[in-house]
């Protein structure tokens, strides 16, 4: 075997057109190629242009691409709540923790972002609680669905989802079993409420299936392969609660992961500003308390511009805070209150509000909008 040293051919000899170093691995399947093996399998081959092949994929640290396409898999951006908890209706919606759509058929139970105890790694976690003493069966979920534009790519792959689970200490669910799903869809950005009624256009399951989960952190993986014609992909985790509820009746979950491959590898930490601007996509919750300029196109009524961060999805829609939460500057520099806000037009980089003031202002001049409150913009699938 052929030893180079500070880029010098130290051996006598040439070395064996093929052969093998039974101490290092390395071998020569031919005269211009270089193989490392394990366990006598090849796992790595070097051709004479010096091009790399791996027999499988190479589980690489992730600082690259779009690995996980689940957004906010670490539960850490929560625009809507900031951290409180939200009642969760027998309707899917989307309540809190960013890009979660969750549903409680009994309309009983709560959904929150917690940083109490998460598994080593994790700031954060997500949990869906059934409210103390509610009685009778009930189903609670917890969804996300991918937008097509980031899936066409999985067509004919195989997908891993992997993802940390926690019961609570009184979870009700029968023999502490979850159900973990993907399926498919062959529609253009269909929602999760349909994706959870199952009536996705081409429906189709990956992979399913029921983990019984304890009260420590466990990390649950399971694998499928994507139909060719496959052009949405979603994840969901359910479990089915009995009797009353106690005291922490819930379900808890965080590094939710779905990528490409048979094998689960390393969670994709993305930096914060990079998943929060992922997030904004879809969301988007200007900060309360915040100042911007306007203009007056009549003596009651001023037009404020929100410009988002990022491209939303689609046009939103926009969830308001209330009328006196917005205040605008006079032509004599006083302020006066809003009595009526509305949406004037909800594009994908901008929304016009139009404030209703009861007088005060003077038409084509500009003026200051202090908007306080919370105001929902959201294109959420």
């Amino acid at each position: 075997m052929t030893l180079i040293l500070n880029g010098t051919d130290n051996s006598a000899t040439t070395p064996a057109v093929t052969g093998t170093d039974t101490d290092t691995g390395i071998y020569y399947p031919t005269s211009n190629q270089v193989a490392i093996a394990t366990n006598g399998t090849q796992a790595m081959l070097v051709d004479a242009s010096q091009n790399v092949t791996f027999a499988q994929a190479a589980n690489l640290p992730n600082t690259f691409g779009f690995k996980n396409r689940i957004i906010n898999g670490a539960m850490a951006i929560d625009q809507r709540k900031a951290g409180a908890s939200v009642v969760v209706s027998n309707t899917d919606s989307y309540f809190g923790i960013d890009r979660y759509s969750v549903i409680d058929f009994s309309n009983a139970a709560t959904w929150q972002q917690l940083t109490t105890s998460p598994p080593a790694g994790f700031q954060y976690f997500g949990c869906l609680r059934r409210n103390t003493g509610t009685s009778g069966a009930s189903t609670l979920a917890i969804t996300q669905v991918v937008e097509s534009k980031n899936c066409f790519d999985l067509q004919s792959q195989s997908v891993t989802l992997s993802f940390y689970a926690k019961a609570g200490a009184n979870f009700s669910a029968a023999s502490s079993n979850i159900t973990a799903s993907v399926k498919t869809g062959t529609g253009t950005d269909q929602s999760a409420t349909n994706f959870r009624n199952n009536t996705w256009t081409g429906l189709a399951t990956v992979v399913t299936s029921t983990f019984a989960i304890t009260t420590s952190w466990v990390k649950y993986t399971i694998t499928g392969t994507v139909s060719a014609s496959a052009t949405q992909i979603g994840v969901q985790f359910q479990f089915d609660s009995t009797g009353t509820a106690g005291a922490d009746d819930s379900l808890n979950v965080t590094g939710v992961q779905l990528e490409k491959g048979s094998t689960a590898t390393s969670f994709d930490y993305r930096p914060i500003g990079t998943e929060l601007a992922l997030c904004e996509r879809y969301c988007f919750v200007p900060a309360s308390n915040s100042r911007y300029v306007g203009q007056c196109d009549a003596t009651t009524r001023a037009l404020m511009i929100y410009v988002f961060p990022q491209t939303m999805r689609t046009g939103p829609s926009a969830t308001l805070a209330s009328a006196t939460s917005y205040t605008v500057t006079t032509a004599t520099g006083g302020t006066v209150n809003s009595t009526a806000v509305s949406l004037g037009g909800g594009f994908i980089n901008t929304a016009q509000l139009a404030i209703t003031v009861a007088s005060g202002l003077v038409a084509g001049n500009a003026t200051i909008v202090t908007a306080n409150g919370t105001t929902i913009f959201s294109a959420e699938l």
